[in-house]
């Protein structure tokens, strides 16, 4: 007797191989299908036009399941978000698109097949950007937007059109939304709530805040919710001067950083290389001060550019340092090894995406909609750089670190932030 739940066929009437045929089909989109056939037996009077309905619908079967198996193995188009220069003459940044070459060169059997969707710098060509490639019929995306372009695509994946896994905006606009929009990394309330409290357990009186205005829309509230966690009954005194770390030159902060200060807090991200310049210009003024950073700046070319200043730069990351993850270290060198350069702290989370979505479409989920109740279906996933959780609409349920200048000991958030 089949299994409570399961479909019994018998391949004796028209309309029951037409039933079947269709239900195989569900089954191969759905990967699973307990069903039971069962063939009955043949009067001599009626067996040879039993046995010619019979075999044409097993025939017809064995088409659908061939199909389905070819379906298994056809690629599946993933866009991978590679941003444009945010400042002229700039070059394009290619750690994404080389940390999914790279994934594709040591998983050569995985379906996943690589398409460049490139992020304008202007938020306002956001949209335009995805809906070129979901004309092209791409309906899955690792979202390497800012939060400034990544809220004025919500629309788009308010179905199940389309599923984009994003790795850097932290807006809360984008957070408790039931869509088709998952996130890798916490949103900015716990990133700053997290700051603010290391922020809190520093010694010193004044702090200098420098706020990018290239990216309000991730700097003006997670300056609210920075000065709203950290103001109630702290010691310390803010000053917050706003600068457009895109255009920055150090004639515009110099009489600023001469103050007296006993910490920097450079609120702002892009990975821009200018973060690190401005480490440098205000070591230089106070060469014992900590100088904390967004997880948004964490890169090697941040940490070139500090110079000696790295030596006193508390980074943030939703990433453990290498010292704390021999994973995370073999990766990066081998990444290194293979392209010349390291790549953003973003990147790692396009490896994670992928490796996500890889786990997905190997249990044979392949629509925005099966792969969203895969990836949310589980408490934990587990990836080669590290575990990821969601909660029930798709955000970040991960930790966060500080590295202090020191960095082999890292503070953590405790539990979920």
């Amino acid at each position: 007797m089949p299994q409570p739940g399961s479909h019994w066929f018998t391949l004796n009437r028209p309309h029951r191989q037409a039933r079947l045929t269709k239900v195989l089909a569900h089954c191969l989109r759905e990967s699973t299908c307990p069903m039971t056939i069962r063939v009955p037996q043949l009067l001599p009077s009626t067996r040879s036009a039993r046995i010619a309905s019979l075999s044409a619908a097993l025939l017809g079967v064995g088409a659908i399941v061939v199909a389905g198996l070819l379906q298994q193995r056809a690629p599946i188009p993933v866009a991978i978000g590679i941003d444009l220069p945010l400042t002229p003459g700039a070059a394009i940044d290619p750690s994404d698109k080389n940390a999914a070459d790279f994934y594709k060169e040591e998983h050569p059997n995985s379906p996943i097949e690589i398409y460049s969707a490139y992020n304008s710098p202007d938020p306002k060509q956001a949209p335009a950007d995805l809906k070129q490639a979901m004309a092209r019929g791409i309906q899955f995306f690792i979202n390497t937007q800012a939060s400034s372009h990544a809220v004025k695509c919500l629309d788009l994946f308010a179905s199940d059109r389309a599923l984009s896994i994003n790795v850097s905006a932290t807006s809360a606009r984008l957070s408790n939304r039931d869509d088709y929009f998952l996130r890798l990394i916490p949103d900015l309330v716990s990133e700053q709530k997290f700051i603010a409290a290391k922020v809190a357990s520093l010694k010193g009186k004044h702090l200098l805040i420098l706020q990018d205005t290239s990216n309000l829309a991730y700097t003006e509230p997670a300056l609210q919710v920075f000065q709203g966690q950290l103001s109630p009954h702290s010691k310390w005194q803010l000053k917050v001067q706003r600068l457009n770390f895109t255009t920055y030159h150090p004639s515009q902060v110099e009489a600023v950083m001469q103050q007296s200060w006993d910490g920097l807090y450079i609120l702002g991200g892009s990975f821009l290389a200018s973060i690190g310049n401005i480490a440098q210009q205000f070591h230089l003024a106070h060469p014992k001060a900590p100088i904390v950073l967004t997880p948004w700046a964490r890169s090697a070319i941040v940490m070139s550019n500090a110079g000696e200043a790295a030596n006193r730069i508390i980074q943030v990351s939703p990433y453990l340092e290498t010292s704390g993850s021999p994973a995370l270290k073999r990766y990066l060198q081998s990444f290194e090894a293979r392209f010349g350069y390291e790549p953003y702290a973003m990147s790692l989370g396009t490896r994670q995406a992928l490796e996500l979505l890889d786990q997905a479409f190997s249990h044979g989920h392949r629509t925005p909609a099966a792969v969203k109740r895969y990836l949310l279906s589980k408490p934990v996933h587990h990836t080669s750089l590290g575990s990821v959780s969601f909660n029930r609409y798709g955000d970040s349920e991960g930790r966060l670190y500080a590295y202090s200048p020191t960095p082999s000991h890292p503070a953590t958030s405790q539990g979920k932030p």
